[in-house]
C-alpha cells in the first residue's frame, strides 16, 4: 500500500512543482525571481514546521487520528478555496501559452 502511495505521488508531486515552477517564473518579474524563490521555500518549510508542531499537540490531547481528520478537512476546505483562483491568474496561464508557442 505504501509503494503504491509512493509511485502515484511521487509522479502527481513532480508533475505539480514543474507546473508551479512556470507559473512563478513566468509571473514574477526577473530583478526579483530569486527573492520570490526564496521567500516561497522559506514559508513552505515554515508551514510544515508549525504543521508538525500543531499535529503533534493534537495528538497528544486528541488521540492519533484527530490531526488526520483535522488535516484533511483543511485540504478538502483549501480545494473548495481554490475554485476561484483560475480567474485571478488566467493572464498569467495566456503568457504561458505565448512563452509555448
Amino acid at each position: 500500500m505504501l509503494s503504491a502511495n509512493q509511485l502515484i505521488a511521487d509522479g502527481a508531486f513532480t508533475i505539480f512543482m514543474i507546473n508551479y515552477s512556470s507559473l512563478v517564473q513566468i509571473v514574477t518579474p526577473d530583478e526579483i525571481l530569486g527573492r520570490v524563490n526564496s521567500c516561497l521555500m522559506f514559508s513552505g518549510r515554515v508551514a510544515a514546521l508549525v504543521g508538525s508542531l500543531v499535529g503533534g499537540v493534537l495528538a497528544t490531547a486528541l488521540g492519533l487520528r484527530a490531526p488526520l481528520y483535522i488535516g484533511a478537512l483543511g485540504t478538502m476546505l483549501a480545494a473548495v478555496m481554490l475554485l476561484g483562483v483560475p480567474e485571478k491568474i488566467a493572464p498569467a496561464s495566456q503568457r504561458l501559452a505565448e512563452a509555448v508557442e
